[in-house]
């Protein structure tokens, strides 16, 4: 089939879209497949939403789908639909399988990785052969290596600065600007439910953010909504649908908008459906929604355990973000079924309310460790013992005497007969036989 003449357009996907839908038999099932697989290019802002939707328009009137009134409802609907990344035509986008069955490469985005079925077929999903045929878009990042599209739990305990690291990711989001430091975040709306505020507090914190220059007209605050069940999930949609490109939506609480437990429900069951409706929406209009929680007063060793509630809770989210504040300072940890692990080293600066990353939690505490037993190292008159230097530091022996094996290959510090250690400046000092008797030894 020979594909027609197009008019030149402002980005290669919009001229995949219009040879796809050329090439296809049911045009109006294509212009929905094509809607979708470019909705994450419009969520991301590589493509101007505007843009999008012009060309699917001028490919649909290029194939006569506007000729009466009800196709142009047809054509209007699976396009608005489509950039939201919602199939509203029940069954296989022809355009999938034609693409499949030639071997051909088909870029399409999450929500139409398994094709869409009415209610009565068997089967619904594919073989391990044509999944492997499938390019998929790229995740949505809202905050690129973060936060992505789906439902985030984002937990920490109370008045430890989760409002204001919301918040200029807020900010950010609705200017296309910066946060954590130098992450540059897509341009998008943005609906903040502060719940746990009031106009005061917002209007002087955002003063503190932002200053005198001109507040983003993108970013859209609540400071009351109704209960999930009671109204709450429809109140939201009701914003994504007057927005313009609805991208994040923060709710600060959980607790202020979830329902109360049923009598006849466990507490798993009672965490996954508090948040069961809003994953959904986030999966339906394919945006971000950030949920604040709490996490509990007893530390956990992995710090999704951490995070108040059971694992309903936490298996219910696409992804989880603890801030976790220890004796060495704070990290930011997140797990997720489609994120790489993260694991954070930030800080909050007093002066400015804002939070940065400092890198990777491991590197940067592992610098902060060494710097402290070099200090205490270079203070000493003479060599020091890993028990002394435990002692010194206040960390554990365990762990400072694998710290010092790597210093010592490093070339930090140097190691004595007798197993204790020097700072290299005093490498010059008589290394004497008593060396080590002030203490244990290095049983390594």
């Amino acid at each position: 089939m020979s594909v027609p003449e197009q008019h030149p357009m402002l980005h290669p996907e919009l001229d995949a879209a219009w040879r796809n839908v050329a090439l296809a038999d049911d045009k109006l099932r294509a212009i929905q497949d094509e809607a979708i697989r470019l909705s994450p290019f419009v969520f991301s802002g590589e493509i101007a939403k505007p843009d999008a939707v012009d060309a699917l328009w001028r490919i649909a009137l290029n194939h006569d789908l506007c000729s009466t009134h009800h196709r142009l409802d047809d054509a209007e609907h699976v396009i608005g639909e489509g950039l939201k990344g919602i199939a509203t035509l029940l069954a296989v986008p022809k355009t999938t399988t034609q693409k499949i069955a030639s071997n051909t490469p088909v870029s399409v985005s999450r929500e139409t990785a398994t094709p869409l079925a009415s209610a009565s077929s068997a089967q619904t999903g594919l073989s391990a052969a044509d999944l492997q045929r499938i390019t998929f878009a790229p995740l949505n990042y809202v905050v690129p290596g973060y936060i992505e599209q789906g439902l985030t739990l984002l937990a920490g305990k109370p008045k430890r600065g989760k409002s204001w690291l919301c918040l200029h990711v807020a900010i950010a989001v609705s200017r296309g600007g910066f946060t954590l430091g130098d992450v540059k975040c897509g341009e998008g709306d943005v609906l903040y439910c502060a719940l746990e505020d009031n106009k005061r507090r917002l209007q002087r914190r955002m003063t503190k953010l932002m200053g005198t220059q001109d507040w983003p007209a993108r970013l859209r605050f609540e400071i009351a909504m109704p209960r999930l069940k009671d109204g709450g999930v429809e109140f939201v949609r009701s914003w994504i649908k007057h927005a313009n490109n609805p991208r994040l939506i923060i709710i600060d609480t959980l607790a202020k908008v979830r329902d109360p437990r049923g009598r006849e429900q466990t507490g798993y069951e009672a965490d996954y459906g508090a948040v069961a409706e809003l994953k959904a929406l986030a999966d339906e209009y394919g945006l971000a929604i950030i949920l604040v929680h709490h996490q509990r007063k007893l530390e956990a060793e992995d710090p999704l355990d951490s995070v108040s509630g059971t694992t309903g809770l936490t298996g219910a989210v696409d992804t989880v973000i603890v801030l976790i504040h220890d004796g060495q300072g704070v990290r930011l940890y997140g797990r997720g079924r489609d994120i790489d692990e993260i694991d954070k080293a930030v800080e909050f600066s007093p002066d400015t309310c804002v939070w940065k990353v400092l890198g990777e939690a491991q590197s940067v505490r592992r610098s902060d460790e060494r710097g402290e037993i070099l200090e205490v190292l270079h203070k000493a008159a003479n060599s020091m013992t890993p028990q002394q230097l435990a002692s010194a530091t206040d960390k554990p022996p365990v762990n400072i005497r694998k710290l010092l094996s790597k210093m010592v290959s490093a070339g930090e510090v140097i190691k004595t007969k007798r197993g204790a250690y020097l700072h290299p400046d005093h490498i010059d000092h008589k290394v004497t036989s008593e060396d080590g008797d002030e203490g244990e030894g290095d049983s390594e």
